[in-house]
């Protein structure tokens, strides 16, 4: 049980550390403001992050079970998608390659002095 928690923790850590956004907004925030502004924001900030990762582990293993019977379906469903979004995200990357560069082949050349 020691080791679980242990490596619960260190894992915690690891997601926790590294400063994102909401990071950056307290920081922010305490610094526009008081000390206590901003710890009571950071309790908001970890109680709601508390609330979701409850609701997750709950509905997390009550929506697995229930889409156990479907999973080899929705897993080709999400292949399909996934294929589609990478399909259309080539189409438009290569499209806006070669407006570029009909763009730059096309424009005229500045004067020369």
């Amino acid at each position: 049980m020691t080791a679980a928690l242990v490596a619960g923790l260190l894992a915690g850590y690891g997601i926790a550390v590294p400063v994102g956004a909401v990071g950056t907004y307290l920081v922010s925030l305490t610094a526009r403001t008081t000390l206590r502004t901003g710890v009571c924001a950071a309790l908001g900030v970890a109680t709601a992050d508390g609330l979701y990762a409850l609701a997750a582990t709950l509905g997390g293993t009550a929506l697995a079970s229930a889409l156990r019977p479907v999973l080899g379906p929705l897993r080709w469903v999400c292949v399909l998608v996934l294929l589609a979004l990478a399909a259309w995200g080539a189409v438009t990357a290569l499209r806006e390659y070669r407006g570029h560069r009909l763009a730059t082949r096309t424009a005229p050349a500045p004067p020369s002095p």
